[in-house]
């Protein structure tokens, strides 16, 4: 290729323009990345305007080129309407150059507000305003949402044996605990109490005698 030569435009069939993207499978918040690629097929060198308002990225809720395809986003959108990028391309040289989408809707002008995207269907093709007819072809992408675990909305704070989160051994949670030392005062008090009705029992029993020794020597003497 000679800088220095004279160059026309290039001709729509003497380009071909490309599109790829690292994955089919979209979901939110993981942005798609497009490779775009430009060769010159022909025979000559020549100048390509390729701004990035110009060499687009156009994303389609649909298949591209039905009434019934919506724009989602285009590159063009929010690219600098004031860049330039002349290409001089050879005989078989390519530009390539990498676009991201981050699973938004976009406008002309680049507004702000949009509503976010649908499960569905989607289409991406480049195009290359200047040059007309120059497109790329259709690439086609699956839009999925994940929908939300059904234990997260129906959660219970109940414990999962049924059972209430108490105390294990089943006493009410605001029953106050028991002195370690009334449990020892209690058993003293209990063997106390047991050594007190021995010594009665066995007093009892000596008053029982007292009193038979005293009948039979009344009935003696009378």
């Amino acid at each position: 290729m000679d800088p220095n030569a004279a160059a026309a435009p290039c001709a729509p069939e003497d380009l071909d323009v490309g599109l790829a993207a690292d994955r089919t499978a979209v979901t939110p918040g993981v942005p798609v990345r497009f490779t775009v690629s430009v060769r010159n097929t022909g025979q000559v060198q020549c100048l390509v305007d390729a701004p990035r308002r110009s060499l687009a990225v156009t994303v389609y809720e649909g298949e591209v080129g039905e009434q019934t395809a919506e724009r989602a986003w285009s590159s063009a959108d929010c690219a600098d309407q004031d860049e330039e990028r002349l290409l001089l391309l050879g005989p078989g040289d390519v530009d390539t150059t990498s676009v991201s989408w981050s699973d938004s809707r976009s406008a002309p002008d680049c507004p702000g507000g949009q509503p976010k995207l649908t499960a569905g269907q989607y289409t991406a093709q480049v195009t290359l305003a200047d040059v007309e007819g120059a497109s790329s072809d259709v690439v086609r992408l699956t839009y999925t949402v994940p929908q939300p675990s059904p234990s997260s909305s129906g959660e219970s704070s109940e414990d999962p044996s049924g059972e209430p989160s108490g105390d294990p051994s089943g006493k009410a949670s605001d029953e106050p605990d028991a002195d370690p030392s009334g449990s020892g005062e209690a058993g003293e008090n209990s063997a106390a109490d047991e050594k007190s009705d021995d010594g009665g029992g066995a007093k009892g029993g000596g008053d029982a005698t007292d009193g038979q020794d005293a009948g039979d020597g009344s009935g003696k003497e009378s």
